[in-house]
């Protein structure tokens, strides 16, 4: 045996941030994980297959994966996803646990400790997502109303290629 083998690692390219096989709108009041089909010149975009979404996460299979985001500021720590179905993670287990936790209300406690830029940032959004959903008004400010106008995901990315739990969060700007 090579002492010096690693087995690759890999991360599923539907999460892969590298990929970009998946477009799904983190504000919206629906899971709706899409990719594009069809040839290049005629893309339209279809609902990730439930086969897709029972799939591996990465390699080496894992039963717990954390997500951490950088665009989460000072609350990057305490809203860490972790995600632990237990039994190995899949795909879904990362995109549903991912919308989840950006769906997650803000408390009062996280609201006061906002900057005034935070707020004026997150009130645009919840203003936005109320006018594309009505009934959202109830629900008040959410997470995802923090990342301002990186609202759509953008995939994984490895923190350290020897750590096989962890990952960043990647978000890319909407429409």
């Amino acid at each position: 045996m090579n002492p010096d083998y690693s087995p690759r690692k890999w991360l599923h390219p539907l999460l892969d941030a590298d990929a970009s096989y998946i477009l799904m709108d983190l504000s919206s009041h629906k899971f709706e994980p899409l990719t594009p089909s069809g040839s290049s010149h005629n893309r339209e975009l279809i609902p990730v297959h439930e086969g897709y979404m029972q799939q591996v996460a990465s390699s080496p299979r894992v039963t717990e994966l954390r997500v951490i985001c950088e665009e989460f500021g000072q609350f990057m720590e305490s809203w860490i996803v972790r995600i632990k179905p237990g039994r190995i993670v899949e795909v879904g287990d990362v995109l549903i646990a991912v919308y989840k936790s950006l769906q997650k209300q803000m408390t009062h406690a996280e609201w006061a400790k906002l900057s005034e830029k935070q707020v004026m940032v997150a009130s645009r959004m919840y203003t936005r997502r109320v006018r594309k959903a009505d009934f959202e008004k109830v629900n008040g400010v959410r997470r995802v109303d923090l990342l301002g106008d990186k609202f759509w995901l953008g995939g994984l990315s490895r923190i350290d290629e020897r750590n096989p739990y962890d990952f960043q969060l990647v978000l890319k700007k909407g429409k």
